[in-house]
C-alpha cells in the first residue's frame, strides 16, 4: 500500500496540525535517532576503556555511518565548532620539535579523527534525547561494573576499594559520578513533566535510585576527587537550572558571579590548587604522596623546567623507548606500559606543549565555556544546566587528574556534546516542537494562541 498523508487545515478555532506520514517501511524519529546514536557511541567508548578494543572499532563505524547518512548536518556542525581544531593544529606543528615526532603525528591524526566523529554525533537533531542517551550509557556501564566488577587494594593501609570492570578505582569512581550528575537532568524533566502522577512517581523513583546508587559507587571506589567534584557539580546544576527561571537581574548576578569565580581561578590558581589538595588529604585521610601523584608531578616539573616554552611534543612522553616513561612504568609495575598519566591537567598540557600550548588550550576551551555559561543563563534549559554542571565537575578535577580531550575517550564525547555549539534550524524554518510524533507549530508574537486546542488527535 502507498503512503498516506493527512492534514488538518488551520481555522480560527483550531491550529494547523501535521500528523506523521505512514509509509511502507518503518522510520526512526529524530528523538530515537539521537538517543540511540549517543547511547551506542558513548557506551562503546566506555567499555573500550576497560580493554575492549573492538568497541573503538564499533564507535568509529557507528559515527562514520552517521556522517554518511547526515553529511549536511555533520559539515555544519564542524563549521560551527571550527575553533576546536586549533588544538590538533598546534599539536601537529609540535611534531617539528617533538622528541618522538612520528608518535606525535600518529596521535594527532587520531585526535583529529576523534574530534570529527565526536562533533558530528554531538550535533544530534534532538539534544534532549541525546542527553538521555548520555545518561543511559553511563548508567549501563555503572550497573554492569557494580554487578561484575571487583576490588583492588588501596594505598598501604591494607584497605580495598571497588574498581568496577576495568580494575581502576579512579576510573570507576569517575564514571559513576558522571552517572549521578546526568541523573539530575532526567529528574528535573520528570519533575516538570505532565504525565500522570503514578508514572511520574515511578520515574522519579527510578532516576533518584540511580543517582543514589551512583553516588554510593563513588564512595566505595574511595575516589575522593570524584566525591568532591560530584558535590560541586550537583550544586552547580541546580544553580544553573534555577538561573534560567529567574528574573533578568538575578540572571545577571549569577553570570557576574560565575565570571568572577573564573577570574579568581585564573589569578589564584596555585593557591586554589594547594587548598584543594590539602582538603583531599585531610577529609579522606590520604597519604601525602596522593597514591604516588607527587612523584609523577616531580617528573613532570623537571620536564617543564627543561622545555618551558614549547614542551616535548603532543603525546610524546608516554612512548615506548622513552627512558623516563619506562622508569615510571617499571616503578609502578605496569606490565602493559600504558593507561597512565601525570594526574594533573596543567602539567600534562605543559609537558606536551609548554606555555604556548597552555595558551592555545585555555583560549580554545575557555571560549567555549564562556559561550556555554551565557547560553545557560539566557535560556536555562536542563540540557544547558547539565552541561555547566559537567564542566564544573571536570574543572574541579584538573589539579589531581588529567582531564583532556583525548584519543577515543568517552570524556571527549561528553565534553564536546555540551561544549560544542548546538544544532540550529535552517533560516526561515518554522520553529516546532516534536512531542509524541506530533508536530505543533509554536505561536509567534502577534498570532492568536489556542490554549484549549488538543495536543494530539
Amino acid at each position: 500500500m502507498g503512503s498516506t498523508n493527512f492534514m488538518i487545515q488551520a481555522s480560527d478555532d483550531f491550529p494547523s496540525v501535521r500528523l506523521p506520514q505512514s509509509s511502507a517501511g518503518p522510520a526512526l524519529s529524530p528523538a530515537w535517532q539521537s538517543f540511540l546514536l549517543i547511547w551506542s557511541c558513548e557506551g562503546a567508548l566506555l567499555f573500550a576503556s576497560v580493554g575492549s578494543r573492538l568497541c573503538i572499532v564499533a564507535f568509529i563505524l557507528i559515527a562514520t555511518l552517521w556522517i554518511i547518512a547526515k553529511p549536511d548536518a555533520s559539515i555544519a556542525a564542524l563549521r560551527r565548532n571550527a575553533i576546536l581544531f586549533a588544538l590538533p593544529l598546534f599539536y601537529f606543528v609540535s611534531s617539528t620539535w617533538s622528541i618522538f615526532p612520528f608518535k606525535t603525528l600518529y596521535s594527532d591524526a587520531a585526535l583529529v579523527a576523534t574530534f570529527v566523529l565526536a562533533i558530528a554525533i554531538a550535533a544530534a537533531p534532538d539534544r534532549r534525547s541525546a542527553a538521555t542517551g548520555v545518561w543511559a550509557a553511563y548508567a549501563t556501564f555503572t550497573l554492569f561494573s557494580l554487578i561484575f566488577g571487583g576490588r583492588v587494594y588501596w594505598e598501604a593501609e591494607g584497605l580495598t576499594a571497588f574498581a568496577g570492570l576495568g580494575g581502576g578505582k579512579n576510573v570507576f569512581g569517575h564514571t559513576s559520578a558522571l552517572t549521578a550528575i546526568t541523573s539530575l537532568c532526567l529528574l528535573s524533566w520528570v519533575w516538570d513533566g505532565k504525565r500522570p502522577l503514578a508514572m511520574r512517581t515511578m520515574a522519579l523513583a527510578v532516576f533518584f535510585g540511580i543517582f543514589l546508587i551512583s553516588a554510593y559507587a563513588v564512595v566505595i571506589a574511595r575516589a575522593s576527587g570524584s566525591i568532591i567534584a560530584l558535590g560541586l557539580a550537583t550544586l552547580t546544576f541546580f544553580v544553573a537550572l534555577l538561573s534560567g527561571r529567574a528574573s533578568g537581574s538575578i540572571r545577571f548576578l549569577i553570570l557576574f558571579a560565575a565570571v568572577s569565580i573564573v577570574l579568581l581561578y585564573v589569578l589564584f590558581g596555585e593557591a586554589i590548587k594547594e587548598s584543594v589538595t590539602g582538603l583531599i588529604l585531610q577529609t579522606f585521610h590520604k597519604t601525602p604522596a596522593l597514591s604516588g601523584r607527587l612523584y609523577f608531578w616531580a617528573t613532570a616539573d623537571k620536564i617543564i623546567a627543561d622545555h618551558p616554552l614549547l614542551g616535548i611534543g603532543y603525546d610524546a612522553f608516554w612512548t615506548h623507548g622513552n627512558p623516563a616513561a619506562e622508569g615510571l612504568w617499571q616503578l609502578y609495575n605496569i606490565p602493559g606500559r600504558s593507561g597512565i598519566n601525570f594526574h594533573n591537567t596543567g602539567r600534562e598540557i605543559l609537558v606536551a606543549g609548554g606555555i604556548v600550548g597552555m595558551v592555545v588550550v585555555v583560549t580554545t576551551i575557555g571560549t567555549l565555556i564562556v559561550k556555554q555559561l551565557i547560553r545557560t543563563v539566557l535560556h536555562g534549559n536542563p540540557v544547558d544546566a547539565l552541561g555547566v554542571a559537567i564542566t564544573a565537575y571536570y574543572v574541579s578535577r584538573i589539579f589531581t587528574e588529567s582531564v583532556d580531550l583525548g584519543l577515543w575517550q568517552p570524556d571527549t564525547i561528553i565534553m564536546l556534546f555540551f561544549l560544542s555549539a548546538p544544532a540550529r534550524m535552517s533560516r526561515g524554518a518554522m520553529s516546532t516542537e516534536i512531542k509524541d510524533n506530533l508536530i505543533v507549530p509554536k505561536v509567534r508574537a502577534g498570532q492568536r494562541s489556542y490554549p484549549n486546542s488538543p495536543r494530539r488527535l
